[in-house]
């Protein structure tokens, strides 16, 4: 069973706008940090009328919060090998998201990159262990090394919340197991206490278990037609100015219409282009804001000398930086996630039924 996973047994047919919708919202993330760049350095001043931009990175990550959430009790539901769950999401995760870290804190102190500016050689220690173990967006008060990884340690959080749980549930005779489904339990609850965000993995959770109770799923057509680049934007407009419970029902009635792959947005997704950013969106989360600092640092300041025109910088900025983030996440997606996992999953594959016949 576990070789099957490992393997990347199908669970079902694969549903192309989840896996599009992946794409726009990771190229949505990149437009944000390009706003957040130039208006941060002084470059582009704030505007009211560019509220939709500043919103859009939280509705962004929210949507990728929903779908873990669909689509990780789906596969722990699918394949019953809590094991196997493990070891997939570790290296979905990791590899990428190592070689970043360890270029951060080696090249990180030789060019006084943000906090790592004379820190002891104690400091360095705990702030390499502590961003490594995806610590700092769980408890704020430590330092992110990776702007981006707040949003990995609540995904990585929530496969150990839901694997821990799941594993138990099945069989909670066993006293240990108990203590161990009673303990994930309290932490789940403090988690969402503390990050009320973690709610959106809720919604994908009660999506998956809603859709798989109403076995028609969701035969009100209306449902399944409701204009998704409306419901987007209306995610994208109104999320600071709402109450959560209204953002997470528009996320709910939205990423409907993703699963059921219906409407115009839903055709949008699944073309080529959104299919190829979705391959890629892990990487380009990533690796963006390091694409981006030769462009910030060298690029920006010397042509905004001979260009006075903020808008004309925010277009130069987003061209350079998406093109050099694509790049670079394009080599990331093929040598490390496809090439690199693929060998270390074929070594615990190996490893695993040799295991199995010397038992035997």
């Amino acid at each position: 069973m576990l070789s099957k996973y490992l393997k990347g047994e199908k669970m079902t047919k694969q549903n192309y706008t989840i896996h599009g919708l992946r794409g726009l919202l990771a190229i949505t993330v990149v437009i944000y940090h390009v706003y957040r760049g130039l208006v941060s350095d002084g470059y582009l001043n704030e505007l009211k009328t560019a509220m939709w931009i500043e919103s859009t990175g939280s509705v962004a990550v929210n949507l990728f919060f929903i779908i873990s959430g669909y689509l990780i009790i789906r596969s722990l539901i699918k394949h019953q090998n809590v094991k196997g769950f493990f070891i997939n999401r570790f290296l979905r995760i990791y590899p990428v998201f190592l070689l970043i870290h360890l270029f951060i804190f080696i090249v990180g102190p030789i060019i006084n990159y943000k906090w790592m500016s004379n820190i002891s050689g104690e400091e360095y220690f705990l702030h390499f262990v502590s961003n490594i173990l995806l610590l700092p967006g769980i408890f704020p008060i430590l330092p992110a090394a990776q702007i981006v990884s707040w949003s990995i340690s609540y995904e990585v959080l929530f496969y150990f919340l839901v694997g821990c749980i799941f594993y138990t549930i099945r069989d909670l005779k066993s006293k240990s197991n108990r203590l161990i489904f009673v303990f994930s339990l309290i932490l789940s609850l403090v988690f969402g206490y503390y990050h009320i965000r973690a709610l959106f993995f809720v919604v994908g959770i009660l999506i998956y278990f809603l859709i798989n109770i109403i076995k028609e799923k969701f035969t009100y057509k209306n449902i399944y037609y409701l204009n998704g680049i409306i419901l987007l934007s209306c995610l994208t407009l109104f999320y600071k100015s709402t109450p959560l419970i209204v953002s997470l029902l528009l996320s709910f009635l939205f990423f409907v219409t993703i699963i059921n792959q219906k409407g115009l947005l839903s055709k949008i997704l699944r073309t080529k282009l959104f299919i190829y950013l979705g391959n890629i969106s892990y990487s380009l989360y990533l690796w963006h804001t390091f694409a981006f600092f030769p462009v910030k640092n060298f690029l920006i300041p010397k042509i905004s000398v001979y260009i006075d025109s903020p808008i004309i910088l925010f277009f130069i900025f987003l061209l350079t930086g998406v093109s050099i983030s694509i790049i670079v996440s394009h080599y990331s997606y093929e040598i490390i996630e496809k090439k690199l996992t693929k060998i270390i999953k074929r070594k615990i594959v190996k490893s695993n039924m040799q295991v199995k016949s010397k038992v035997v």
